[in-house]
């Protein structure tokens, strides 16, 4: 789901730690250079996890 400025997924709860840093790692690093596009500044990304969007944290991914 795209919400504004963020995208959100619905991922099993005992998987969290295994797709939450693939998701953020191509957050930062878009495959880009595929459609002819460098960025020059670097990406940013949060990410947070909760059963529901009032009820989102940080998460910490490494």
């Amino acid at each position: 789901m795209f919400i504004h400025d963020e995208l959100t997924f619905e991922v099993k709860s005992h998987l969290v730690n295994k797709y939450a840093p693939i998701i953020k790692h191509h957050m930062i690093n878009p495959p880009l250079k595929q459609f002819g596009v460098e960025l020059n500044l670097p990406l940013g990304s949060d990410c947070k996890v909760g059963k529901s969007l009032a009820d989102m944290v940080d998460y910490k991914t490494t």
